[in-house]
């Protein structure tokens, strides 16, 4: 199996964990509390290609008001875009990592970014996946 296809492979498997640690949370973690989930693709640019509905509870966008726009329009702080940077450009993934996000009415919303670089099934085209627990408190 190439790397590629490993990497396509444990991407999947997150998605279900992720799916499944929504619909059944922990009673114990050490993990803070997340209050909503979304999940986004972005192309090799940082241009967002695909989002789910749930971008909506947290960052107050639909969908169609997302896909289309560069990751970084959606007010990352400057410490937030700098880290976002310096992960991707080391291209060691998956990344995990704390940035603040604007919502639509301008307020800050902590999320804890999970990233995993995708390739289309020849292994050839990369695209990025991107988790996006909101975080309570």
């Amino acid at each position: 199996m190439s790397k590629k296809q490993l990497l396509n492979r444990l991407e999947n498997l997150f998605a279900n964990i992720v799916e499944d640690a929504v619909e059944h949370p922990a009673v114990h973690s050490a993990l803070p509390p997340v209050q909503s989930l979304w999940k986004w693709e972005a192309d090799q640019s940082g241009c967002i290609i695909s989002c789910e509905d749930t971008v909506k509870a947290s960052l107050g966008y639909l969908p169609d008001e997302v896909i289309g726009q560069p990751i970084t329009s959606f007010g990352l702080s400057r410490e937030s875009e700098a880290e976002l940077q310096n992960a991707l450009q080391q291209d060691l993934f998956p990344v995990d990592l704390p940035v603040v996000f604007q919502s639509k009415s301008g307020s800050p919303v902590p999320i804890r970014l999970t990233i995993f670089k995708k390739f289309d099934p020849n292994g050839e085209k990369e695209r990025f996946s991107w988790y996006c627990p909101t975080i309570i408190g």
